[in-house]
C-alpha cells in the first residue's frame, strides 16, 4: 500500500479532472456469447444475498437477459425462514436437504455472480453445492471471484453430473480453476462483472445532492475483507482538506445506505476512494474519478487489471 502523502495527492490530481469513459467497446463478451447461445431456454436465476455492491451485480445482469428477450424468474437464496432453516440444519448436522424449489419449467439455472463464492462469505459456493445435489440441469455461475484456503471447491464439483459452467470476472480466478484439472463437464470462462453491463444513463437518481459543494467521497470497508488502515485514510482527509473540498465518509455506504442513497451518495462526488470493489465500479461507471484500493484478497486489483483499467481515471493504488 502507497502511505507516502505526495504520491498520493499526485494519484488524486492526475484524475480528478478527467472525464472517466471507458475505452473497452463490449463488456462481459463472453458471458453475452453464451446467453445468446441460450435464448430460448428459461432460466431461474439465483441471487445469493449481499448488499448494495451486490445489488448492482443483479442489475447488469437482469438489464442484459431482458435487452436478450430471455425468459427468467428470479428467486433469493435463503429469502424465507425454511430455506433458512433447513440451511442452518445442513451445516450444523452435515446433511443434504434441498435448500431451493426450483420450477420444473427450469432449462437452465445461473447463479448470480460477485464475491461469495470464496471462504470469506461462502453464500454461493452452499447454493452451487445443494442445486448440485438436488438437481439435473445445467448451472451457471455469473463473473465471480472464486478464492478458496479451506474448502475443496474441485470435490464439490466432480461431483457434479449434468453441465457446470464457471465465469471468472478476473484472471487470477480463471487460472486458478484452471490449474484444477476439473472433469470435463465443468467449463471455465472469462468474462467482465455483469456491473459493467450498465451505463451511466441507468441511473435516473445519478445527479448528486443538490444542497452539497463539490466533495471527495471516502469509502471503506469495515469487514474482514477491509486491508486498508487508519491512516490511509487520514492522508487522503488531509489531501482533500488542503484542498479546501468538503469530504464525506460515512463509513461502508454498501451496507450503511438505501441502493438509491448508495447512488446519489456516488454520482455527487467531485473524487471517490474506495476499497469497496462495486464503489469504485459505480464510481466508474458514473464517469467519476476514482482510486480503487486493495482488499484483504486479490479480488481488487484482479478486476481492476481487467475490467477497471479501461476507464482512464481509475486508477489502482497498492
Amino acid at each position: 500500500m502507497v502511505l507516502d502523502k505526495r504520491g498520493l495527492e499526485e494519484l488524486c490530481s492526475a484524475v480528478i479532472n478527467k472525464r472517466n469513459v471507458p475505452d473497452k467497446e463490449e463488456w462481459g463478451k463472453n458471458l453475452s456469447q453464451f446467453l445468446v447461445e441460450n435464448e430460448d431456454a428459461f432460466l431461474t436465476v439465483i441471487q445469493p444475498g449481499g448488499n448494495n455492491g451486490d445489488e448492482l451485480i443483479y442489475k447488469g445482469l437482469n438489464k442484459k437477459l431482458k435487452d436478450l428477450e430471455i425468459g427468467y424468474e428470479e428467486i433469493k437464496y435463503r429469502e424465507s425462514k425454511l430455506s433458512q432453516r433447513i440451511s442452518f440444519i445442513n451445516k450444523k448436522f452435515g446433511t443434504n436437504l434441498r435448500e431451493v424449489s426450483i420450477s420444473k419449467k427450469t432449462d437452465l439455472i445461473l447463479i448470480h455472480g460477485g464475491g461469495n463464492m470464496n471462504d470469506h462469505w461462502g453464500n454461493g459456493t452452499s447454493l452451487l453445492r445443494n442445486l448440485i445435489l438436488h438437481y439435473d440441469v445445467p448451472i451457471v455461475v455469473a463473473p465471480q471471484t472464486f478464492y478458496f484456503t479451506e474448502t475443496n471447491i474441485s470435490e464439490i464439483l466432480k461431483k457434479a453430473k449434468q453441465e457446470i459452467r464457471l465465469f471468472c470476472r478476473e484472471e487470477t480466478s480463471y487460472f486458478s480453476l484452471e490449474r484444477m484439472r476439473l472433469p470435463d463437464n465443468v467449463k471455465i470462462h472469462l468474462s467482465d462483472d455483469t456491473a459493467f453491463y450498465l451505463s451511466k444513463e441507468d441511473f435516473t437518481y445519478s445527479n448528486g445532492s443538490d444542497d452539497k459543494k463539490e466533495y471527495a467521497l471516502l469509502c471503506f470497508r469495515g469487514d474482514k475483507e477491509s486491508k486498508a488502515s487508519l491512516d490511509v485514510n487520514e492522508t487522503f482527509k488531509e489531501i482533500f482538506m488542503d484542498w479546501g473540498m468538503e469530504i464525506i465518509n460515512e463509513g461502508d455506504i454498501s451496507v450503511n445506505q438505501s441502493f438509491e442513497d448508495f447512488v446519489k451518495i456516488i454520482a455527487g462526488a467531485k473524487i471517490v476512494v474506495a476499497d469497496r470493489l462495486h464503489v469504485g465500479i459505480l464510481s466508474s461507471i458514473l464517469e467519476k474519478p476514482t482510486l480503487s484500493l486493495p482488499n484483504s484478497y486479490f479480488k481488487n486489483k484482479a478486476v481492476y487489471k481487467y475490467s477497471l483499467k479501461h476507464f482512464p481515471a481509475t486508477t489502482f493504488v497498492g
